[in-house]
Parts: C-alpha cells; structure tokens; sequence
C-alpha cells in the first residue's frame, strides 16, 4: 500500500496532469480508448482482523487517487460517500497503483492495508478494492514500551480465567514477556485462550498495562509454561522482566501468615530471602486457614507489583498450591 500524508499534493498535481490524463487531446498518458469501472469500500476494522467483517463500519470523506506504476500523480481521483462506498466509472484499461489520503483517520488510527494495492482493469471489467483503517497492532513486548495513552491491538495468550480475579484483570503472554489487562469486563476469557485485545496502554503501580475496550477470542492454546524462580528473584520479579508473567517458586517454606482485606497473604521464603504470596480472596482457594507457618510448599501464580519496588505472587486456584 502507498499512503500520502495528503491529498493536497494530489490534488495540485492533478489539476495541471487531469487536462491532459483525462481529456481528449494526444497527451494522455495513457492512449487505450476501452475503459472499466473501479468501485471499492472504505472501513473501520474494529476488531483488529485485517479483514471486512460483520460489525466492521464504511468511513466517509476517504479520497483515494489511482496512478501508473512508479508515479505519484493521481490520473483518477474518487471519495467515499458516507458509507463508505466510492466508484469511479468509465477508467481506461491499464495497471494501476492505489494512493490513499491519511490525513482523515487522526492521530491513533492508521489505514493497514488496501486490497489489491496495485491491479490491472480490463475493458468492461470492474475492479474492486477495500481500504482499511484500524488501530496499529504490536506485541505484547513493544505495547510495554509504548508511551500512556497509545491506543493499540495487542495479541496474546491468557494466563488467567476473566473472573479469576475480582478486579477483572487478566495477564496476557507474548513470546518473551507479559502484561496485565485491566478493566476485562465482558465476554468469556480462560486460561489458554489466544485472545486479541484493543486497549488503551496505562501505568499502574509503577508498571505498564493495557486498558481493555474489547476482548475478542482467537483460539483455545495451551498456556506458556511457568518460569521457575527464587523467592528473591520472584519478589523483584527479575528486575521487572517477569512483571506480569506466570512463576513458579518451589521448596519455600511459609515463615508467617496474615489475613488482610485483600484476602489470606502468606510470607515465604528460601536461602535466597522472601517473597509475598496473597490468596487472593476472589481467586477459588478454598481453606485458606491451611497454610500454616512452617510448612513447605510450592507456589505457582501471577506476579503483580505492590507499588514499593517489590512484587507478589497471586496463585489463581488451589492447583497452584502445593503442599510438600
């Protein structure tokens, strides 16, 4: 696809190259006489697919230019009508290149791709073309980069059911790091879904989160497999590389317990010091009360920062439990 910051441009450049690209006389540049019809559709990719989809709106007021290969004068210039739609009627057979205006679309959305971006009409032939506009899609590696206030696609694969916890929080896995998405209020979200989420990038406690406006579900996977750390390791969440993901710390014995508003919080530690472990009093743990000082145990669950540097561990259900 060939995008131009403007159609200004174009359209300066086409009132002294139309004349002669369109008209009558010997200059045209193009000299074949059978002519075809080009229609297409300009949309709003709202659920982040890459393709027109049930839901998915027309965007009016999208100018679009057609050119001859490896030129930037636009011989035929069309509009999109309040759905969407534009036509260009009686355009001579020839190859020619989409260009497309941005301008329109504002500052978070972007055009991500017109189908096809180049074609050859024939006579009699009509030609169709979609142009889509979306939101950029980034890992969830890069959306932990981006500045607050990016509105962005991010895919992953969840580490968390949607109501294990009560804050509607679920971690999503990339290949190499995760993140929390807060504010997950609808739809169904299990522990090894491939889902797709448009959010909006925030901070929370010191850390990177994606905002949820939609969920959407891709396929059912398997869940990553936990990383295996320390108390101590855990606890700094590896300098915050492990911000978010799923950890597993084995052989901690719990030193102290405490029941607080949040749920049952345990102290747990190993040779390398201590880690936090809250039972969170939404997650499905049953009994609690158990988990007594001086036992030995290994804790699998997700890490979430405390606001002061260091991070806890928050199992997801009584599986993430293990007593030795």
């Amino acid at each position: 696809m060939r995008v131009r910051p403007t159609l200004a441009l174009i359209a300066t450049l086409a009132v002294t190259s139309l004349a002669g690209c369109l008209g009558t006389g010997e200059d045209r540049v193009l000299s074949v006489t059978s002519t075809g019809t080009v229609q297409g559709l300009v949309y709003f990719d709202t659920n982040g697919s890459g393709r027109f989809d049930e839901g998915d709106t027309g965007i009016p007021g999208v100018q679009i230019g057609l050119t001859s290969l490896g030129s930037i004068i636009p011989i035929y210039i069309a509009t999109s009508d309040l759905d969407g739609l534009l036509e260009i009627r009686r355009v001579d057979v020839a190859t020619y290149e989409v260009i497309v205006d941005t301008t329109i679309v504002g500052d978070s959305a972007q055009f991500v791709g017109v189908d096809p971006a180049a074609f050859t009409l024939t006579p009699d032939d009509t030609a169709d073309i979609t142009i889509g506009v979306s939101y950029p899609s980034v890992t969830v590696e890069d959306s932990k980069a981006l500045p607050v206030g990016e509105t962005v696609f991010v895919e992953g694969i969840a580490l968390n059911d949607r109501l294990t916890f009560g804050d509607n929080t679920v971690h999503v896995s990339g290949r190499t790091l995760a993140i929390r998405t807060t504010n997950v209020r609808t739809g169904t979200v299990l522990v090894g879904d491939s889902i797709r989420i448009l959010a909006t990038t925030r901070t929370v406690l010191g850390q990177p989160v994606l905002d949820a406006q939609s969920v959407f579900n891709l396929a059912v996977t398997n869940p990553p497999d936990a990383t295996i750390a320390t108390a101590s390791v855990a606890s700094a969440a590896d300098g915050g590389l492990l911000d978010a993901a799923l950890v597993e710390v084995d052989a901690v014995t719990i030193n102290d317990t405490l029941t607080t508003a949040e749920g049952f919080r345990l102290t747990v530690g190993d040779l390398s010091g201590t880690l936090l472990v809250l039972l969170d009093k939404d997650a499905p743990i049953a009994n609690p009360e158990l988990f007594v000082p001086g036992m030995l145990i290994d804790v699998l669950g997700l890490l979430v920062p405390d606001g002061t540097g260091s991070w806890i561990l928050k199992p997801r259900t009584n599986l993430d439990l293990t007593i030795r």
